[in-house]
């Protein structure tokens, strides 16, 4: 079983083991939806393992699919890509695992044709955050909702990497095992982040050089602010989107209130 050793996103789970064991001539696509760091690309990954028959290789596009940083500076590239994949015919099962993140609306319109005339024996999952993908798209989807995880399933998957964490690291992460993972390599900052402190948060985040690391850097910070201190963390973040750069401080509001 491809995910007998998942832990939390029960449900979900439970609707991707049905799916891995349904052949299902023209399967309908699957949409793995919510937050950063719930499990969504790892799910999407080992279904398409357990989906593809030995002959026909899965096609990862996750990460760059319909992307507008795509190196060939073409947003509807990759479509191509996973049309011309598309086009010949399956002797067995096969998967394709495509990424949302970053998508233009005109990106997902182009991968609107690949989704209306499903091809046999093919299955194709969407990963997606928080209302990333588009309704069109969505309307076509069979969507599997992932939820934030408890920091008690956050303690178990580090534990089983064989990772020690502070105490209260995991209520930090606000169910998050990537924002866990960058806490973890950023202890320093779990201390003002739990007091929700600006002063630290915003001289560590200038002396970070690069423009698209900042950006990242707020968007794993604002939500551990949220965790720790709801009331002060919207005046915080709005002062950390400012020095990052590249975000709309009421986006960054939005976001520190989601938790």
């Amino acid at each position: 079983m491809p995910f007998a050793d998942f832990i939390g996103q029960e449900a979900a789970v439970r609707l991707l083991a049905l799916t891995a064991s349904e052949p299902g001539q023209a399967p309908a696509p699957l949409l793995l939806e919510g937050p950063e760091g719930s499990g969504r690309s790892e799910a999407a990954r080992r279904l398409a393992g357990a989906l593809h028959g030995a002959s026909e290789p899965v096609l990862d596009v996750s990460g760059c699919v319909l992307s507008m940083d795509d190196a060939a500076g073409d947003e509807k590239f990759p479509v191509r890509e996973l049309s011309r994949w598309l086009s010949h015919t399956a002797t067995s099962r096969r998967a394709a695992v495509i990424s949302l993140h970053g998508a233009s609306e005109a990106a997902q319109n182009a991968l609107l044709k690949c989704l209306e005339e499903p091809a046999a024996l093919t299955h194709l999952l969407l990963v997606a955050g928080e209302s990333e993908a588009l309704p069109t798209i969505a309307s076509r989807c069979l969507r599997v909702r992932f939820h934030a995880l408890g920091a008690a399933d956050l303690e178990r998957i580090a534990s089983r990497a064989g990772a020690e964490i502070p105490a209260g690291l995991a209520e930090l992460a606000a169910g998050s095992c990537a924002r866990l993972d960058w806490l973890s390599e950023h202890p320093h900052l779990a201390g003002p982040l739990q007091a929700a402190s600006a002063g630290p948060l915003l001289a560590s985040l200038s002396q970070e050089p690069d423009a698209t690391a900042r950006r990242a850097w707020c968007r794993m910070a604002i939500p551990a602010l949220a965790a720790a201190d709801p009331a002060r963390a919207p005046g915080c973040a709005a002062a950390m989107a400012e020095l990052a750069g590249g975000l709309r401080p009421e986006a960054c509001l939005a976001l520190a209130l989601l938790n």
